[in-house]
């Protein structure tokens, strides 16, 4: 879905997709179409960008963690899923059509690893081993795709040191798209395009 917030006479229009599902990727067209963004901002970070754009996406080298390879074995239940997620390539290859730049808005490698280290807690790293376990095995009904998105990266943030991570990405990410020139576009996950757009209301 798309939503179009005005925040200080700036447009700022959210894409909220969910990651690695076919078919995703076909919503960008005709959102870019009608927002004509200045610039495309993706929840991810400068290395990765670096890496799909100068790969061409090929992440066959690229071993998945234990979350991405249950994420996908969940979501697979509601259509195709790929890796990497089709709608980064799409949005890459849009951009490269139309000569739209295309900006990392999560944190970088080095500033990712800074935050994990301070916020999150030899217990808590324990804790989700476990976790992930239980996702693993636990049985999620949510009646589409969209939903088992939110759930799923809820669940996976619950405790105090990771929602604490999880507040520094997404301010960080609001504070790169508050400053930009208007309109721009953020093409997201639903949690974090939800938690930005909490932070910029």
């Amino acid at each position: 879905m798309m939503d179009l917030l005005d925040f200080g006479g700036k447009k700022i229009a959210f894409l909220e997709v969910v990651w690695n599902l076919v078919g995703e990727e076909e919503k960008l067209d005709a959102v870019i179409e009608e927002v004509g963004p200045e610039a495309i901002y993706l929840d991810i970070g400068e290395e990765d960008l670096l890496f799909l754009t100068g790969n061409e996406g090929d992440m066959a080298s690229v071993a998945p963690s234990y979350a991405d390879l249950y994420y996908l074995k969940k979501l697979s239940r509601y259509g195709e899923v790929k890796q990497p997620s089709p709608h980064l390539l799409r949005v890459i290859e849009i951009a490269r059509r139309d000569g739209i730049p295309v900006i990392a808005a999560d944190l970088d490698d080095l500033a990712y690893l800074e935050a994990f280290y301070r916020d999150v807690t030899a217990r808590e790293l324990f804790v989700r081993g476990l976790q992930l376990r239980w996702m693993r095995i636990r049985r999620f009904n949510e009646p589409d795709p969209y939903h088992f998105s939110l759930d799923w990266n809820a669940a996976l943030f619950k405790t105090r040191g990771y929602r604490t991570l999880w507040d520094e990405r997404i301010s960080h990410i609001a504070d790169r798209i508050k400053g930009e020139r208007s309109p721009i576009l953020l093409v997201s996950d639903p949690f974090v395009g939800e938690g930005v757009k909490g932070l910029l209301r």
